[in-house]
């Protein structure tokens, strides 16, 4: 798998970035064909552990076919759509908030609305809706 991600800061806090996936791979003993995604997300704001009150708002779009949908950082489940061996590969929004706490403490709230790109002959449609958060502790 490879990745390219280009970016463009409108100022120091707001950016705009595209990251463009290649893949191609062997899965199962099954060859995955090669496969083009991409994200595109925005981010507006940044935190710093140190500082209470600081924030930044994520919002995302994926559109990731079956070969380059390997791992997130993410709180939803990428392999829903790998259900019964289909490899249906998502697409997608995601939206984030990071808000600093108290010195040294982040909480996370995370919503995703995905589904799938290709259609399971099986069970049809795919459509994921998590809604998560994390509190995260810096040293």
């Amino acid at each position: 798998m490879a990745s390219l991600e280009p970016g463009y800061y409108f100022t120091p806090t707001a950016f705009l970035g595209w990251e463009h996936l290649f893949a191609k791979g062997r899965d199962r003993r099954e060859d995955v064909a090669s496969q083009y995604g991409y994200t595109l997300n925005f981010n507006l704001g940044d935190y710093c552990y140190t500082d209470p009150g600081s924030r930044r708002i994520r919002l995302h779009y994926y559109h990731q076919p079956q070969a380059s949908v390997i791992v997130h950082t993410m709180n939803g489940w990428p392999g829903f759509f790998d259900t019964a061996d289909q490899r249906l590969g998502m697409k997608g929004w995601g939206l984030s908030l990071d808000y600093v706490l108290a010195r040294g403490v982040l909480l996370t709230l995370e919503g995703y609305d995905l589904k799938s790109i290709r259609r399971s002959p099986f069970l049809g449609d795919l459509r994921q809706r998590v809604l998560g958060g994390s509190v995260t502790f810096g040293f």
